[in-house]
């Protein structure tokens, strides 16, 4: 994979469904790596909808985030209210739950947006529809955070409330 050619420009999609059993991605990507070039008029970019913590995306990540990391690696998270289109007309009697409210609260603390009644309209047509109910999913393909990109969406001893709760304290 990958082996002499030399790219300036390369988009790897939906990097953490990469991994099956016989390939690992992180071996696929050190040929596919190789050749990049590193060169100032180069872009590379790795994308992906988060899929738990997998060994591939989730681990380069993290990595990345971290405060000692060096290289020319940027994580930049693009929520789902940041997308114009994602909004649907919320009519007269429209009412933002508690959840919603929550919500709307964290988005703004944390990085200054208001999130619409019309989007937060969509949001509920995307949950009942798209995600049958589930608003784990949705958190998962549409996540509002970077953690929620990452999150295992088995059943947890704590409910979410909770661990929002000491997320946000401790």
């Amino acid at each position: 994979l990958g082996k002499s050619y030399s790219h300036q420009m390369l988009h790897g999609s939906e990097a953490a469904s990469w991994s099956d059993e016989n390939n690992p991605a992180n071996v696929a990507w050190r040929s596919i790596g190789q050749s990049v070039l590193r060169h100032s008029d180069t872009m590379c970019f790795l994308e992906s909808t988060g899929k738990g913590r997998d060994p591939f995306f989730y681990q380069k990540c993290m990595r990345t985030l971290r405060p000692s990391y060096r290289g020319n690696w940027r994580v930049v998270f693009l929520p789902w209210y940041y997308h114009e289109e994602y909004y649907e007309e919320a009519g007269g009697s429209f009412a933002r739950t508690s959840e919603e409210k929550d919500l709307a609260d964290q988005v703004e603390d944390t990085n200054g947006w208001k999130v619409t009644d019309e989007q937060f309209q969509w949001r509920r047509m995307q949950i009942e529809d798209e995600c049958e109910g589930e608003v784990a999913d949705f958190r998962r393909y549409y996540p509002s955070f970077l953690h929620e990109c990452f999150e295992q969406h088995e059943r947890k001893f704590f409910g979410r409330g909770i661990i929002e709760h000491y997320r946000r304290t401790v």
